[in-house]
């Protein structure tokens, strides 16, 4: 019987509920109950409005949708990335310039900068007018003061390769007491478009390359710090090696094949050359060239592999032709000159640095597979080559197609297999200098310098065999020179102004003839006298 009462209840409740349903939202029709018409008539809610019909929303449209939220995300974290102040420790991004270096300047042979706008958002590549290149990758210049940054930064960059520039900078080439050999010096300021000054972002570098005809073991890259008698060469960094990037060679850029059709054509072959060859050619010369008949139909009469030195613009700059058998000097200056006529190239690139390790990493199965964008790693263009091989068949045909290319492996011009510059990873912006400690073998000794009493006299000894300048300590008498190695052939220079007028004084001796120079009369000179007499230093004679 309980059972009974329950579902009677139950439904009861269901029929009254629909009832103020449907008389909520409908007037009381004539002739209704009285209960119905004074439930009508009492105060009810506002209707709710009917919501919106939502169109479906497609799966391309939610993957955009995702997409710009990813995107805004990124955004953020680069810009609180860039408000974040250098740590606690790091060493100092942007190096002030040295108030003795300003001092012992002279203000009228002070050596202006190149200044250079660059976009902090891209990979940029500068060239400097002494063949210095930088390159900076996205986001690695920020300001100091870690507030947002807008718009371009300047980037002011000052060479110091010539030994006149470097003595009239009051730059040396001494890490301590220790001796240096040069490779050039660079000074290097960022600033923002309202003055605020900027250096490398911490955890950042940047890549220099700094020329050079005959590139030296053992440089490294030192940072100059300021000190009470100057700048000192501090923190060395390894120069850069092939091995530590991806490496792409030249190629060209117009449509496969093109390149051999142009160079083919730019060669005369007449009937008198093929004539000439055809006499010349030896038994030994027709057994040589077996080996070239593979991929160029008919006999050959005469093959060779052309060596092309592209630069970093992707220019010719050098040939070098290598024929099979004897050489025919006629057909050399002919194959040179077409090669030289042929189209820029897209130029070698270095892409990295990259970390490689001795030992395979383990593999690690993911537990689940994602995308990943692929690391674009900043890249430098370098010298590189082409190797191109030419035929002349006997039956008048001239064949011409693109050679193995590998550097390393087969003759070359010279400084194309190697990088044929320094390339070092720079941490912070100021001074830097490349260079390499000299191996004093010999017994070091003293030397001594008699100059004219005054203030503002500077000296220095600049080495004949290698390019170093060393300064000197001021004494009553003139200035004095410790540990210097013994039987070194130098120049001592001496600088003075005194009202407005620069003299100079020049005295070549051998380190251990005498242990002091003669006194050294400083005379009035020109600026024109002045940098010829400083960069006849630049190859002294023995």
């Amino acid at each position: 019987m309980r059972y009974r009462y329950a579902a009677a209840f139950f439904l009861w409740g269901l029929l009254v509920g629909c009832t103020r349903d449907a008389s909520r939202t409908e007037p009381a029709a004539a002739g209704a109950p009285q209960a119905a018409r004074a439930y009508a008539a009492a105060p009810t809610k506002p209707a709710e409005a009917a919501p919106a019909v939502v169109p479906p929303v497609s799966k391309t449209a939610r993957a955009k949708q995702r997409y710009a939220s990813r995107a805004a995300r990124h955004w953020a974290t680069a810009e609180r990335k860039e408000r974040l102040p250098t740590p606690a420790g790091a060493l100092p991004n942007a190096l002030p310039e040295s108030p003795a270096t300003a001092a012992g300047r002279f203000a009228e042979y002070e050596k202006p900068a190149e200044r250079f706008w660059v976009q902090p958002g891209r990979d940029t590549v500068l060239r400097c007018a002494e063949g210095t290149a930088i390159l900076l990758p996205a986001g690695s210049l920020v300001p100091l003061d870690s507030a947002a940054m807008r718009g371009p930064i300047e980037l002011q960059v000052q060479e110091f390769y010539q030994i006149a520039d470097i003595l009239l900078a009051n730059l040396t080439t001494t890490s301590g007491p220790n001796l240096l050999e040069t490779g050039g010096m660079l000074h290097l300021r960022a600033q923002t478009a309202d003055g605020r000054a900027c250096g490398v972002r911490s955890g950042t570098e940047i890549l220099i390359q700094m020329p050079a005809a005959a590139p030296r073991p053992g440089m490294q890259l030192y940072s100059g710090v300021t000190t009470a008698h100057g700048l000192d060469w501090q923190r060395p960094r390894p120069a850069r090696k092939r091995t530590d990037f991806i490496e792409h060679d030249p190629y060209s850029a117009e449509k496969s094949g093109a390149l051999t059709r142009r160079f083919r054509r730019a060669i005369p072959y007449s009937s008198a050359t093929r004539k000439r060859l055809k006499d010349n050619q030896t038994f030994s010369d027709k057994r040589s060239l077996r080996h070239a008949r593979v991929n160029m139909s008919g006999p050959l009469l005469k093959y060779a592999r052309v060596y092309l030195a592209i630069d970093a613009v992707g220019k010719v700059q050098r040939v070098r032709v290598q024929m099979q058998g004897a050489n025919d000097p006629e057909l050399t200056k002919s194959i040179e000159q077409a090669a030289m006529q042929l189209p820029a190239f897209r130029p070698a690139v270095l892409q990295g640095p990259v970390r490689r390790s001795s030992q395979p990493a383990p593999y690690v199965a993911p537990r689940r597979l994602r995308f990943k964008p692929r690391t674009r790693l900043p890249a430098l263009p370098v010298e590189g080559r082409v190797v191109l091989e030419v035929g002349f068949a006997r039956n008048g045909r001239l064949y011409a197609r693109e050679g193995f290319s590998s550097l390393g492996k087969e003759p070359t011009v010279s400084g194309v297999d190697s990088l044929g510059s320094y390339v070092f990873s720079a941490a912070n912006l100021g001074w830097i200098n490349c260079d390499r400690l000299f191996p004093n073998n010999a017994q070091p000794m003293l030397f001594a310098v008699t100059t004219e009493p005054g203030n503002h006299t500077r000296a220095y000894l600049v080495f004949h065999r290698f390019k170093a300048v060393l300064p000197g300590q001021a004494t009553a008498t003139g200035y004095v020179f410790p540990q210097v190695p013994a039987q070194e052939r130098v120049t001592v220079v001496a600088l003075k102004q005194a009202q407005g007028q620069t003299h100079l004084a020049l005295h070549t001796t051998t380190l251990g003839a005498a242990a002091v120079a003669p006194l050294l009369y400083l005379k009035p000179v020109s600026s024109a006298e002045l940098r010829a007499a400083l960069a006849a230093l630049e190859n002294p004679a023995p």
